[in-house]
């Protein structure tokens, strides 16, 4: 009949039969049937169960396929032979597999300890050029720092002997004040600066610009709207629309020169005489030899050559702009009349395009003044008032 064959059982079945083989055994070191106590000679294949010759004849195994003992178990073995040569092998792969496992468990615990041995030294160089460039930035930072604190002491210091001075140029004028008894009115130097945008090609403004001179030779400049391109003039960048306000203008052995105010709205295009007429309040040296006011509907005053400084006043809201001869304190000339726009300080080294006057015109440096009548009284002999100290910027 059919064999039970080891080959086909899966591993599931191969546990039974291992279960049956142990049945097999146990009722060997028995040899004798638990139910009719007689010896164990027969296998019933089809329950998988040992018996004896009377189990043989029982309803239950009736027709059930019966081996002798020893010849069932000599064919169990021999299925289990069959068995074991697979499992071997499967073992022997399995152990393979483990000892690859082993094997790559090694090398990942191996290079784990390799790659955080080479991350803490990588890190240990950070750490140290870090450190380093610390100490580097940190000793430049405390340098920078102590040059900038003795460069400020130093600023402190040198604002500290101004405010000083100034603290007394202050006691001073509040002295001459309490002093000063026909007092008409008080003007103060107003800050005059050049306005390089205005200037004409042939003059040349100092760095500061507050002193012009003219070479008679055009330089490459921008023609834009407020340049002068005929009249060989610049103006002031401050402009007036009210108060009063005065400056002084060192003119020294200049031949040719012109200062005073104009209207803001003067063609800078074009030239025209000097004159109210046109929009000028001024005095003006011409050909070395005279003084001219440019008022062609007014008195004039010729007082001479040698003026070396000119004091300008503007009374906006009075409508009078007044002239002083500084070195001897005397007035020159006053203009009246309504100012209806803004007034700007104008200078002129030059009455000519083309002409050549190299000597320096100079605005001088801001002082307090008092105007008695038609004179002015400087409350300061010059250079003894110092104008107030630039706080510089802080970058």
């Amino acid at each position: 009949g059919d064999h039970f064959t080891w080959r086909s059982v899966e591993p599931e079945q191969s546990f039974e039969m291992a279960n049956i083989w142990e049945k097999l055994k146990s009722e060997q070191r028995k040899e004798l049937c638990s139910v009719h106590k007689e010896k164990v000679k027969l296998f019933c294949k089809t329950d998988n169960q040992p018996m004896c010759v009377v189990c043989q004849s029982s309803k239950s195994h009736q027709s059930h396929e019966l081996l002798p003992l020893e010849e069932a178990t000599e064919e169990f073995k021999e299925e289990l032979r069959s068995l074991l040569k697979p499992v071997q092998d499967k073992k022997k792969e399995c152990d393979a597999v483990r000892n690859d496992y082993k094997r790559t468990l090694s090398h990942i615990q191996d290079q784990g300890v390799k790659t955080e041995k080479q991350i803490k030294a990588e890190f240990e160089k950070l750490h140290r050029f870090l450190r380093e460039e610390e100490r580097i930035v940190l000793k430049d930072l405390k340098l920078e720092k102590e040059e900038k604190c003795r460069e400020m002491k130093e600023r402190i210091e040198e604002i500290t002997k101004e405010i000083s001075s100034l603290s007394v140029t202050v006691q001073d004028i509040e002295q001459e004040l309490r002093e000063q008894d026909s007092i008409k009115f008080l003007t103060v130097n107003s800050p005059i600066t050049l306005d390089s945008n205005t200037a004409h090609p042939d003059l040349l403004l100092s760095e500061d610009l507050s002193t012009v001179s003219c070479h008679g030779k055009q330089q490459q400049l921008p023609r834009n709207p407020e340049r002068f391109v005929r009249s060989v003039q610049v103006l002031a960048l401050e402009g007036f629309t009210s108060g009063k306000h005065s400056w002084e203008v060192e003119v020294g052995n200049q031949t040719e020169w012109a200062v005073g105010v104009v209207n803001e709205s003067i063609n800078r295009k074009e030239a025209f005489s000097l004159i109210p007429g046109n929009g000028y309040w001024s005095v003006k040296l011409r050909d070395g030899n005279k003084n001219r006011t440019g008022d062609t509907s007014s008195k004039r005053s010729e007082p001479g050559v040698n003026m070396k400084k000119i004091r300008v006043c503007l009374d906006y809201e009075g409508g009078k702009v007044s002239f002083y001869n500084s070195e001897n304190k005397t007035h020159i000339y006053t203009f009246t009349g309504t100012f209806t726009e803004k007034l700007y300080p104008f200078f002129s080294s030059s009455l000519m395009d083309g002409s050549k006057n190299t000597d320096l015109l100079t605005i001088c440096p801001r002082r307090v003044t008092i105007q008695e009548d038609e004179g002015f009284v400087p409350i300061f002999k010059q250079n003894s008032y110092k104008e107030a100290p630039k706080i510089p910027k802080h970058h």
